[in-house]
């Protein structure tokens, strides 16, 4: 499982990823026809708080045949531009630069699946991080349908983590942050088996020299990004014969609401309560009016 605190570097692909088009085509009517998707840009606040570096990186084989250089550099720049301020203004302090190739040789190694546009911008930027610190967001990634699987094939090629754009927008907790939700009311002697190894390591290292109240503040700050809002005891579903229960969570994240499932049950471990690969539910809360006759 991708550990996103830790990434300082961001390669992000443009065409599918970072914009769509407005007219909803595949290719761009003109240089105008794009929306920054902002979500995406939140979802990156919101699960990469140390971000240092955003890099858009490009294949640009349409240059000089359906846009010119010259037009494309004001775009890109623009969008390179609006990014950066969505970010920064959201406490992400970064730096950030694109780049593009125009070639469709597929020999080129500047041309994803090939790594030259990221070898370029360790080198220009003194990127001094380890590839664990680094990941990339595209959109081409051989699933059904894709045109392509040239961002997934880059980023591996590079030796870094890869994302889809649409796994990515997907909210998911990890299996440490189900635990927190779950068991925050009677006790997390064994959050730190479910935790990601270096936030573990500086959990552990924490709690050697502070007492039981501040390694509990300690938590609620590590996980003060999720409120929970109700544990609902409605039982959503029993199995008698297998011996559990089935109930419900709602949890505010950055303004928005889920909702996810999980279990109980006297014969079960932790991890099989719960399921970490599952997509939360996003939920809309309701405004109900009662009245009262007295």
């Amino acid at each position: 499982m991708i550990n996103f605190e830790n990434k300082k570097v961001l390669f992000i692909d443009l065409d599918g990823t970072l914009i769509k088009t407005i007219s909803g085509k595949t290719f761009p009517e003109d240089i105008t026809d794009f929306r920054v998707q902002l979500p995406v840009l939140d979802k990156i606040k919101e699960k990469m708080p140390n971000l240092r570096h955003f890099y858009i990186v490009s294949n640009q084989g349409g240059i000089g045949k359906f846009i010119s250089e010259a037009d494309f550099k004001t775009k890109i720049g623009a969008i390179s531009d609006l990014c950066f301020y969505y970010l920064n203004k959201r406490k992400l302090l970064m730096y950030y630069d694109y780049i593009y190739c125009a070639s469709n040789d597929k020999n080129d190694p500047n041309r994803k699946p090939n790594t030259g546009m990221l070898e370029k911008l360790c080198y220009d930027h003194n990127l001094s991080y380890n590839k664990q610190e680094m990941i990339m967001i595209g959109d081409a990634s051989g699933k059904p349908g894709d045109f392509s699987d040239s961002d997934k094939k880059c980023a591996e090629n590079f030796g870094i983590d890869y994302i889809d754009v649409r796994d990515f927008l997907k909210m998911k907790l990890r299996l440490d942050e189900y635990y927190y939700i779950l068991n925050e009311n009677y006790g997390l002697e064994e959050i730190e088996d479910y935790m990601p190894e270096d936030m573990a390591d500086k959990y552990l290292e924490f709690c050697k020299s502070h007492n039981s109240d501040e390694v509990d503040d300690y938590l609620k700050r590590l996980y003060s990004y999720i409120e929970v809002v109700n544990l609902e005891y409605t039982i959503l579903d029993i199995d008698l014969e297998k011996g559990y229960a089935e109930y419900k969570a709602i949890i505010k994240v950055n303004n928005k609401y889920y909702s996810f499932d999980y279990y109980q049950s006297p014969y079960w471990g932790f991890k099989d309560r719960v399921d970490e690969d599952i997509d939360l539910t996003e939920i809309f809360p309701k405004e109900i009016t009662t009245v009262i006759y007295v």
